[in-house]
């Protein structure tokens, strides 16, 4: 199965390490007398391995973020600054897959304020074109 199938390739080495990380802690715990036994690991920390048990188990949460990034078209973005959709006129994204990386908490307050946003810019490209002429 394709590595790359659940996020974004750069996203994997964070999935790598994390993991690492986390046998790291439950082996040190082992160590201090806790009775700390592996379940559901990958054969070992080498990157076949990893990606082999990532690709298997790791499954997406209740937040599904950052699919269609806005950055730029040559770095692999979806949409530009102004959630316009790279070579599809008239049409843009304003939910959280634009998000370029993850955030810290829900981001439920960021997709409404992407979506504030996306009013704003839709008002304003009517404005311009003399289609819309409310007044705040």
């Amino acid at each position: 199965m394709d590595p790359n199938h659940l996020s974004a390739p750069e996203d994997w080495e964070t999935y790598r390490r994390g993991i690492t990380f986390a046998r790291e802690i439950g082996k040190e715990m082992a160590r201090g007398g806790y009775p700390i036994e592996e379940a559901m690991v990958p054969k070992s920390n080498a990157r076949k391995d990893l990606d082999e048990y990532i690709s298997k188990t790791a499954m997406g949460a209740q937040h599904v973020l950052s699919s269609c990034r806005m950055k730029p078209l040559e770095e692999g973005g979806v949409v530009d600054p102004e959630l316009r959709v790279y070579g599809i006129d008239g049409l843009r994204i304003a939910d959280g897959s634009i998000i370029p990386g993850m955030v810290a908490s829900r981001p439920q307050a960021t997709v409404v304020m992407i979506a504030e946003r996306c009013a704003d810019f839709i008002r304003k490209g009517w404005k311009e074109k003399k289609m819309f002429n409310y007044e705040k």
